[in-house]
């Protein structure tokens, strides 16, 4: 993960597999929703957060560490043929 551009207080990391990703609570692999999904949370430090806050303890969430991986193939429904 290498560090892409710095504009506006906003900072975007590259993942290994070449996807921008923003440096946000939204993007943070700490970040809890509610059921409902009103209240975001911190769960490192505990206290209610808004998708575009930040902190210096941000880490990638898992999901966007895997985004732009090729895991898969795509096959066709009715005959099940591999197509890609």
């Amino acid at each position: 993960m290498n560090k892409k551009s710095k504009s506006r207080n906003e900072t975007i990391v590259v993942n290994d597999h070449q996807i921008a990703v923003k440096v946000w609570c939204a993007s943070c692999q700490y970040k809890e929703l509610s059921r409902a999904v009103t209240l975001r949370r911190c769960t490192k430090h505990c206290k209610n957060v808004k998708p575009t806050d930040c902190c210096k303890s941000w880490e990638m969430s898992e999901q966007l560490q895997m985004a732009g991986a090729s895991l898969g193939v795509v096959r066709d429904m009715k005959t099940k043929e591999v197509l890609f």
